[in-house]
């Protein structure tokens, strides 16, 4: 069950992500491309970097976890407002 909660929570996710950037970029092709690869490099990072993880820093990173997390959703307006009269060269490197 463990492993089907993580999958069913990455793929909600993912489609909300997908929803966003659709409007954002304009192309659900792009946006998939974009999400699938953000999403893929992140994890693979973050599985990585986790091995490093020491038991005494587990407060800092999670605090450093949730800002990077929060960020993006407070950023998010600007950038779309902004973003949106932009080309889609511009529009993807925004990501």
């Amino acid at each position: 069950m463990y492993f089907f909660f993580i999958g069913t929570g990455f793929i909600l996710i993912e489609v909300a992500l997908i929803q966003k950037f659709v409007l954002f970029l304009g192309q659900p092709v792009y946006a998939l491309t974009c999400v699938i690869f953000t999403l893929l490099l992140s994890s693979g990072l973050g599985s990585f970097f986790s091995r490093k993880l020491i038991a005494g820093e587990l407060m800092q990173t999670l605090l450093v976890g949730g800002l990077l997390c929060w960020w993006p959703s407070a950023a998010a307006e600007p950038i779309h407002s902004v973003g949106c009269r932009t080309v889609i060269i511009r529009r993807i490197a925004i990501l």
